[in-house]
């Protein structure tokens, strides 16, 4: 597949902490766009813990994690074989791609699951990097606010992690220049 074809996928996972061999993602919310920036559709899902007595307390904070929100939650295989399908032939874009991409290498590692997205990655912050020389901040709601836009809701959540980036790099891509 010509690399212009492959759609982007931008997504942002939620954790129970940091490490991935230790912690786990309990939500991965993802946007697949086009090189035009048009969505082609989204992917939205909570993911069972099955050792939340490792979580750290500001992960849990800054996703807002309850147990009563994740009752429905998906078991971890049905998670990874239902994003594999969504992002199939798809290049990987997030907001600190380094994290995103590990929790989701360990999840699918975990269970098993064939990885079916291409193997280049998009990494957010790099982009703005080489846009703004000399950022004081490289934090996602500072280069968002640069453009005049509102923080990311919080609770952060999976989805809406993944349209803000969509529209923070719209915004770099588009209304910086190229």
């Amino acid at each position: 597949m010509n690399f212009s074809e492959r759609p982007i996928i931008i997504t942002d996972v939620e954790t129970t902490g940091l490490n991935p061999r230790l912690h786990e993602t309990i939500e991965i919310g993802a946007v697949k766009i086009d090189h035009n920036f048009l969505e082609l559709g989204r992917f939205d899902v909570k993911i069972k813990p099955y050792f939340i007595e490792r979580a750290t307390p500001e992960a849990l904070a800054v996703n807002g994690y309850n147990p009563k929100d994740w009752e429905h939650a998906l078991e971890p295989w049905n998670a990874a074989t239902m994003f594999t399908k969504f992002a199939k032939d798809g290049i990987l874009c997030a907001w600190n791609i380094t994290f995103e991409y590990g929790f989701l290498e360990e999840l699918f590692r975990t269970t098993q699951v064939f990885n079916s997205m291409d193997y280049h990655r998009i990494d957010i912050p790099s982009i703005a990097w080489a846009k703004f020389p000399g950022l004081d901040k490289i934090g996602l709601d500072a280069i968002g606010a640069r453009f005049g836009l509102a923080p990311e809701v919080k609770p952060h959540r999976g989805i809406n992690g993944a349209l803000y980036e969509w529209q923070v790099l719209r915004y770099l891509l588009d209304k910086v220049g190229k």
